[in-house]
């Protein structure tokens, strides 16, 4: 298969050369890499394009769902392979990929993230906490495939009109993913498929994250006619456990995190409802 790796950046100078190089070093090779640079105010559109890529610049920020569409229409390749701009792909990350598609006849595959920063206790509660990760197995009929490393059949999205602008920061992985699946295809998962995700942040960041991105996807959710009470499942199996551990341990740091990121992910869902047409 013939793939284009597709990276939209904002304001990433500290991380975009190491993606690029590393998309360029996954075997089979790319026929080329593509950056959206979304209107960064740092110099990271420079150091993408030493480092080997082509960039597409939009003027002002224009939102990730519209970065990934302006990406989508400079494809003249079958598959379109995504890496977040702090997404560093490991060696075998695009094989795996391409594999999920071919093995199960997919229209998307997803991989998964690992956490590549500690410098913080947040960096350390999310690498242990909220993983990227669907699991350890590969799976042929997943639920979604996670934006920070992801491929596509590129005619699939174009048939469906690729990425809801209304998407300007996150949530746009959930949503393409169900209306993919509503259009018929399948998505894999493959474990193989591995990036390092080299976010550092602080307690109060990976909380608004938390927040935003469970708005979004019950948002994206409730425009498929859905309800988002799928989300808060997942976000209680994924969290609930560790609270109990951590309570039972009188592991406070921890336990008051992981209870304020539960809290904010729960909170999120009704906003998120709200917010659909």
């Amino acid at each position: 298969m013939r793939y284009v790796a597709a990276i939209p950046l904002r304001d990433g100078a500290a991380t975009i050369a190491y993606v690029v190089r590393a998309a360029l070093a996954q075997s089979p090779t790319p026929t080329r890499v593509l950056v959206c640079d979304d209107g960064s105010r740092d110099d990271g559109p420079r150091r993408a394009a030493d480092a080997g890529a082509t960039v597409l610049a939009h003027a002002r920020p224009r939102g990730l769902a519209l970065a990934r569409n302006t990406l989508l229409a400079a494809a003249t390749e079958e598959v379109m392979i995504y890496f977040d701009a702090d997404a560093v792909p490991r060696p075998g990350c695009a094989a795996a990929l391409l594999a999920g598609l071919r093995e199960s006849r997919a229209v998307a595959a997803g991989g998964r993230g690992v956490e590549a920063a500690d410098a913080s206790f947040a960096d350390r509660w999310r690498a242990a906490h909220t993983p990227q990760s669907h699991g350890d197995r590969p799976l042929d009929d997943d639920w979604m495939a996670m934006g920070l490393c992801c491929a596509f059949r590129v005619a699939a999205l174009r048939e469906i009109g690729g990425f809801d602008r209304r998407f300007e920061s996150c949530g746009e992985d959930v949503d393409i993913s169900l209306r993919l699946r509503a259009a018929g295809g399948r998505i894999a998962y493959r474990p193989d498929a591995v990036v390092d995700h080299a976010r550092s942040d602080s307690t109060l960041g990976v909380l608004r994250q938390a927040w935003r991105h469970s708005r979004e996807s019950a948002a994206a959710f409730r425009r498929q006619g859905r309800s988002p009470l799928f989300l808060a499942g997942l976000f209680w199996r994924a969290l609930g456990p560790s609270l109990g551990r951590e309570l039972v341990r009188l592991d406070a740091p921890a336990a008051l995190l992981t209870a304020a990121n539960l809290a904010a992910r729960l909170a999120a869902l009704p906003i998120g409802a709200l917010l659909a047409p």
